[in-house]
C-alpha cells in the first residue's frame, strides 16, 4: 500500500469515528440538514485544513465505495484518483485501485 492511501485512510479514520458517534443518534435527536465539519481526507500529510459537509451525504459516499474520500476542491491526485463528485465546498474522490501499489509519497 502507498504513503497516499495511508494518509487519506488515517484522516478519513477519525472522520468516520465522528460520523460513526453522530450515526448512532436517532434522527430525531438532529436536523435532517445535519452538517459535519470535516478535516480534509486529502493524501497530504500536512492538510489540516476543514470544511463542511451533511452528515447524510458523508454517509452515503461511504456506503457506495469504502475507497471515497471526501476533500477540499483541487485537493487530489488525478494520477492516483478519480473525481467523483464536485461541489463548492469539497470533492468527493475515488481511488483508481490498479495504483495503490505504486509508491508515490505527497
Amino acid at each position: 500500500m502507498n504513503k497516499i492511501f495511508e494518509n487519506e485512510q488515517q484522516i478519513e479514520h477519525a472522520n468516520r469515528k465522528v460520523t460513526t458517534a453522530a450515526g448512532r443518534l436517532s434522527p430525531k435527536e438532529f436536523p435532517k440538514d445535519f452538517v459535519l465539519e470535516m478535516y480534509c481526507e486529502c493524501a497530504n500529510k500536512a492538510c489540516q485544513e476543514k470544511f463542511t459537509i451533511a452528515f447524510d451525504e458523508y454517509v452515503q459516499h461511504k456506503k457506495e465505495n469504502l475507497n471515497a474520500f471526501a476533500v477540499l476542491p483541487e485537493h487530489y491526485l488525478p494520477e492516483f484518483e478519480r473525481l467523483v463528485k464536485q461541489t463548492l465546498n469539497y470533492w468527493i474522490i475515488a481511488k483508481k485501485m490498479e495504483k495503490l501499489d505504486k509508491q508515490f509519497e505527497v
